[in-house]
């Protein structure tokens, strides 16, 4: 079962204004990191992997263009598990570099990863092991079977307009009523990435509350918990 641990890493500044998500967290990397934006290049990979969190939880990634960190989180996971992705685009070209409109394709050569199900994506190609479903629960359900699941969010899959991407077609509430759909014991660990742009300070708040949303339906609905209670609240997070 996922734990209800929250890390961040806020590569560019993107989450220096989300207090109330940061006082959740319990692990916050505020640094600048070259050569990992958009694409790892190699020489890289030993930092990323040094630096993401050593359990499975919710972590923060910044915006889209650091989804592909979703790889070396997943390639932890040592047991079969299904992989589900909440996108407006299809991650998967094919690419020598691991980027972050290729992970998806790289993923499926993970060990234990049994199949991939894309929710809310535009772009729809034939691969082996990917399935697509649009925002019912209860098929969504189906393709997961028996096996844990890990749940990828790019925020671009939604109408809202929050990201520096063009806009899905789900709905704020159709995610989460997935999400609640889904049980908590099945849910290996999660991510979320599509913040804005750094400089759209104006779409930040409304970003933080999508994001307590997520997590409200990930784990307070579920655990009974309620945002700012003793539970959570004034957490102090580590920074590093």
């Amino acid at each position: 079962m996922i734990s209800p641990q929250i890390h961040i890493l806020d590569f560019n500044g993107v989450y220096e204004e989300q207090r109330t998500l940061k006082s959740l967290a319990e692990f916050v990397f505020s640094k600048k990191i070259e050569g990992i934006r958009y694409m790892v290049l190699p020489e890289k990979i030993p930092e990323i992997e040094n630096i993401l969190p050593s359990h499975l939880g919710v972590t923060f990634l910044g915006d889209g263009e650091f989804h592909h960190l979703t790889y070396f989180i997943i390639k932890k996971i040592k047991r079969p598990f299904v992989l589900v992705v909440f996108d407006n685009h299809l991650d998967a070209r094919e690419e020598e570099f691991l980027t972050c409109d290729s992970w998806i394709r790289k993923a499926l050569k993970l060990k234990h990863l049994v199949k991939v199900v894309v929710v809310g994506t535009q772009e729809q190609e034939k691969i082996h092991r990917v399935f697509y479903s649009e925002t019912d629960p209860q098929k969504i359900l189906k393709l997961l079977g028996r096996h844990p699941v890990y749940l990828s969010i790019d925020k671009d899959v939604l109408d809202i307009g929050i990201t520096g991407w063009e806009s899905g077609r789900v709905s704020l509430e159709d995610l989460l009523n997935v999400l609640r759909h889904i049980p908590l014991r099945k849910i290996l660990g999660a991510d979320i990435c599509g913040e804005p742009d750094p400089l759209e300070f104006w779409k930040m708040q409304e970003s933080e509350k999508v994001n307590l949303s997520i997590l409200s339906a990930l784990f307070f609905e579920k655990l009974h918990y309620v945002p700012g209670s003793e539970h959570l609240e004034g957490k102090p997070a580590h920074v590093t």
